[in-house]
């Protein structure tokens, strides 16, 4: 029996080697526990099920990244004011590449 997804995944699906038991880092479990359990299956959840205040103490290390896929082409939607200032620049609305 063939596997639903052939590529490599990195999210704790079965073609994953990434094991989210693993995880032992409290904060990291409980973002982790928190996104996993808002999705729908293999799908990430959506915007609209993410709530902003709920992740509150993990924003600033968040960065999002909007994929153009007909391009392709990949840019920074937003960079967490922590990895901002870790990396000395805020790449928000910059192109990927």
């Amino acid at each position: 029996m063939a596997l639903p997804c052939a590529r490599s995944r990195n999210d704790g699906g079965p073609t994953s080697p990434f094991d989210p038991r693993q995880i032992s880092h409290p904060a990291l479990r409980r973002l982790y526990d928190y996104w996993h359990e808002r999705r729908t299956g293999d799908r990430l959840p959506g915007r609209i099920i993410v709530d902003p205040l709920a992740m509150r103490g993990w924003l600033g290390n968040i960065t999002l990244i909007d994929v153009h896929p007909s391009l392709p082409r990949f840019t920074f939607r937003l960079c967490g004011s922590s990895m901002v200032e870790r990396i000395g620049l805020d790449p928000t609305g910059a192109d990927l590449s």
